[in-house]
């Protein structure tokens, strides 16, 4: 699975990526043209100096999560109406109404996502990322170890796999000494991989305010 790598906007959570995405995320509400945006981030205004690709990179993510777009060489921001609903209820400090609209728009996104095709896979693909992540932890007794989304989950790219691999995880957790037979989909852990899986968790969380993650023994070892 890969995801736009810049995290998640969240009013409520305390993580510092997270309100460092909510003050970038805000700055669009100031300006209509994009590429006014653009300088004057560029010129060093805003808390730090934003370059061009940089405030790029932060725009994708925002329009992979639903809050805004700005459609190719148009130059015109447009906040959607759930952007503007989540900038309402944190003015409101309502959490419920955040998180509610964080999420039915999170629940909404292809990972064949809206821009070029990453991969075969992710060109074929009709699931839904984040619906299908959500799904599985309540299937799965509300958690989620990162062995199995790495060696299991993140395998998934079609909805008739999905089934299958809740049903692969039951099947590990009765003995977990078998993941020795379960490869990682990529040549090693560090670096691309596990900074994409890490991206989705962060998005699927809302930047830790949905659920958490927990540093415990586990029974992979």
């Amino acid at each position: 699975w890969r995801v736009n790598s810049y995290s998640y906007p969240s009013f409520f959570s305390d993580n510092d990526k997270a309100q460092e995405a909510w003050s970038v995320f805000l700055t669009f509400f100031d300006y209509t043209a994009y590429d006014e945006l653009k300088n004057w981030w560029d010129s060093g205004q805003g808390a730090r100096r934003l370059n061009p690709s940089a405030l790029e990179s932060w725009k994708a993510t925002f329009e992979e999560v639903g809050l805004l777009y700005v459609i190719s060489r148009s130059n015109t921001i447009t906040i959607t109406p759930s952007g503007k609903a989540l900038k309402e209820f944190a003015d409101a400090n309502d959490i419920n109404g955040f998180v509610w609209t964080g999420i039915n728009l999170l629940a909404r996104y292809p990972l064949r996502g809206p821009r070029r095709v990453r991969s075969e896979l992710h060109g074929n693909s009709d699931l839904f990322l984040y619906r299908f992540i959500y799904s599985a932890i309540l299937e799965l007794d509300n958690y989620l170890w990162w062995s199995e989304l790495e060696r299991i989950l993140c395998r998934v790219f079609s909805t008739d796999q999905a089934q299958n691999a809740i049903t692969d995880i039951r099947l590990l957790r009765k003995n977990p000494a078998t993941i020795r037979e379960l490869s990682l989909p990529a040549p090693q852990r560090k670096g691309a991989f596990y900074n994409s899986l890490n991206q989705v968790c962060n998005h699927a969380s809302m930047n830790h305010l949905v659920f958490e993650t927990l540093r415990e023994h586990n029974p992979y070892k």
